[in-house]
């Protein structure tokens, strides 16, 4: 729902630079994820790699579900009248 609020918001010739804006970083750092996953599992098991893993996805998961600004985006068919 937020990427299609920010898109539906976002002049077509723009749109390209925001889905870089947003997927940058994220492929930035997923590109760590191997590497970490591959030091920790030697070092601390399966168990906790997998916690570690389940933990920062549980994090980003209350982030999201918690900021005001992405709690407050409207229902799809409202999004014409919403103003940025």
């Amino acid at each position: 729902m937020l990427f299609g609020f920010v898109f539906s918001k976002t002049d077509e010739h723009l749109q390209g630079r925001v889905a870089t804006v947003i997927s940058a970083p994220a492929q930035v750092l997923s590109m760590f994820c191997s590497g970490i996953a591959g030091s920790l599992l030697p070092a601390a098991g399966f168990t906790m790699t997998a916690g570690f893993f389940l933990a920062a996805l549980v994090a980003s998961a209350l982030i999201a579900a918690l900021t005001p600004a992405i709690k407050t985006i409207p229902a799809a068919d409202e999004w014409e009248h919403t103003h940025l």
